[in-house]
């Protein structure tokens, strides 16, 4: 079977790529810019088209598409509609991959990836040979966001955005944590908690949710399902990476595994195997004069404060240097006085321009990086407005040779990847 993917270049769409490659179809795909993802589908011969100005190939039997896609009608799906050939979003096409598995679902607005990619990692060393898809690359995983097992358990990412892990089957749950997030979407926080409450529907009777004890609000959303929740208890557990949320999700990852039988001094062992993924606390390189720079996704406010934490846990002495761009116009209006706040355990705090993505013009006009940065030193806060990638650059090349241990974090889950990666 031939399948064109309109927008391949999404991680979520990638690993779906990886596994129809692997199942032996015929994939080729479109998307409207280069990126790791494309570069690397590329690499495992699968042919992409940069724009959606060319027409089908003509002996496509499938059309899967990104939600994105989906609403922006480009010509490419506009002609497989008008041909009748099939067309589903990538989630559609994993939902089906679910309903085959044994699905362990890991959802949550913070540290899905993460959670997803330690879970099949712990697994894997298990022995439980399962089936990984995740929004990452790990290296555990040959440095691919997809791992194929021969057994039933499958793990995969749930996101909530547009609903689209409503598309899934999933015979477990992790749930890392709750707070309303897309809200250019949901509209309503009330829309959102249906959107967790009718997933946790999903589960068969037999199926549990993992959650954080004393998390009231997803206790309250499991209940409104009618499921069965295991809350599990904050006690102590050793990773090979940093932070306290790592540490809290890699608790859910016991818990679960504990659950379906696996001995508590195997899943120690298990859980040291991992160390970590693309872009969450990854370490690039280091500068001549010893400064070290990271790249991470985080993009919300509880995400920020995590990674600052986490880098300064592992480097208590470093003059920690954060460097954000803000994800969406939306998502920081709507969280400004979050971000205003966010990043406090940092020494200094570059801001950079929003990343704009779905926004509108109202959006636009009602914040800025500028705003928060001003609003940040109100507060006596040491922030700068750092502007456009290339002034960023700049201003980071320009910081004076550190007299002592320095690490450089770059957050944000648009393009402010491609300034770590030139600093070095």
């Amino acid at each position: 079977m031939h399948i064109s993917c309109l927008g391949i270049g999404g991680i979520g769409m990638s690993y779906v790529v990886r596994y129809l490659l692997a199942e032996g179809h015929k994939v080729s795909g479109v998307d409207m810019a280069e990126n790791e993802p494309v570069r690397r589908l590329r690499e495992a011969g699968v042919p992409i088209h940069i724009g959606h100005d060319q027409p089908l190939p003509d002996d496509v039997d499938l059309v899967l598409v990104s939600p994105a896609v989906l609403i922006a009608r480009p010509p490419d799906l506009v002609e497989a509609q008008s041909k009748g050939i099939p067309v589903q979003t990538w989630q559609e096409f994993l939902g089906s991959i679910t309903e085959r598995h044994t699905t362990l679902a890991v959802c949550g607005v913070h540290g899905k990836s993460t959670t997803t990619a330690m879970a099949g990692v712990a697994m894997m060393e298990l022995g439980l040979d399962p089936t990984v898809m995740v929004g990452s690359f790990v290296p555990a995983f040959g440095g691919s966001n997809l791992r194929l097992g021969k057994s039933p358990w499958l793990v995969i990412e749930a996101d909530e955005y547009h609903e689209n892990f409503l598309s899934y089957q999933p015979a477990h749950i992790l749930c890392t944590s709750y707070e309303p997030d897309h809200l250019d979407y949901f509209q309503t926080e009330e829309r959102y908690a249906k959107a967790y409450i009718d997933f946790f529907a999903k589960l068969p009777s037999e199926g549990r949710i993992f959650y954080h004890a004393g998390d009231a609000k997803i206790q309250a959303l499991i209940e409104v399902a009618g499921k069965v929740g295991v809350p599990v208890p904050d006690e102590p557990l050793t990773l090979a990476i940093p932070g306290q949320h790592n540490r809290a999700n890699a608790r859910l990852v016991r818990a679960f595994l504990t659950y379906i039988g696996e001995p508590q001094e195997n899943i120690a062992t298990a859980l040291l195997a991992f160390t970590g993924t693309w872009r969450r606390q990854e370490k690039l390189g280091s500068l001549p004069d010893g400064t070290l720079i990271y790249d991470d996704y985080a993009h919300t406010p509880t995400e920020i404060d995590a990674t600052v934490s986490s880098m300064r846990e592992a480097y208590p002495e470093a003059e920690l240097v954060a460097v954000f761009q803000p994800h969406q116009y939306s998502r920081t209006r709507l969280f400004f006085d979050g971000f205003v706040e966010a990043a406090k355990g940092a020494d200094r705090l570059y801001v950079m321009d929003i990343y704009e993505s779905r926004d509108t013009q109202e959006d636009k006009r009602a914040v800025s990086s500028a705003m928060l940065v001003e609003a940040m030193q109100k507060k006596g806060r040491p922030a700068v407005y750092a502007g456009s990638l290339e002034q960023t650059e700049a201003l980071l090349r320009g910081l004076p040779t550190s007299s002592g241990p320095r690490v450089l974090i770059f957050m944000g889950a648009g393009t402010i990847t491609s300034v770590a990666h030139k600093m070095l």
